[in-house]
């Protein structure tokens, strides 16, 4: 008798932009930052909020991070990124 089984990882994939970190009209992302500024929105620090507020978070790749403990402040953030980091 074949066994299988359903795992469900929530993950989340991000590049996460120097400029849209630093808001700099530059690179690859001028477009977003300068549509961010002109409704004056911090859209790093939204997308931070944002990913805090996953439930379950377990798996996060992260590209282009530009911010000191980055990592670290959104593993602590969340519940089983932490714990995870605790058992590493």
């Amino acid at each position: 008798m074949l066994k299988y089984y359903i795992i469900k990882v929530t993950a989340l994939t991000h590049n996460i932009s120097w400029a849209n970190q630093k808001n700099i009209i530059a690179g690859s992302e001028k477009d977003f930052v300068k549509m961010c500024q002109d409704v004056q929105v911090k859209c790093f620090t939204n997308a931070l909020k944002i990913i805090k507020n996953i439930k379950n978070l377990q798996l996060v790749g992260l590209q282009a991070v530009n911010t000191p403990e980055l990592e670290n402040r959104i593993i602590k953030s969340c519940k089983y990124l932490n714990l995870l980091k605790k058992e590493l």
